[in-house]
């Protein structure tokens, strides 16, 4: 990568920080149950995305989904359903598979 790939990576990292530091109304209540999505970061891999999903919980606009639940094993099911949506069996149900997240990256 070219480190002006990099600068614009950090510039754009730091924007969507800042954004969730402005949004401490929508962050949920200690034990509250996600009612919506609050944040959507979208990206390739080994961007950032990982320390963004920490960032995110710790800011409280957590828990925050990422393919890293996967292979966790902490999103039990998740595996199977994204396999049929890939291979066109089944759609997805997107509210139903991020209804205990408030954020996904």
């Amino acid at each position: 990568r070219s480190p002006k790939m990099r600068r614009t990576e950090c510039v754009l990292l730091l924007s969507l920080l800042l954004f969730a530091f402005s949004l401490p109304a929508f962050a949920k209540k200690k034990d509250e149950k996600p009612k919506t999505l609050h944040v959507i970061g979208a990206g390739w891999s080994l961007t950032g995305s990982d320390v963004l999903a920490k960032a995110l919980n710790v800011l409280g606009l957590g828990p925050t989904y990422h393919m890293g639940e996967l292979l966790s094993g902490s999103a039990k099911g998740h595996v199977r359903q994204w396999i049929d949506h890939a291979d066109g069996r089944k759609p997805m149900d997107w509210p139903a598979l991020f209804e205990n997240y408030s954020s996904v990256v």
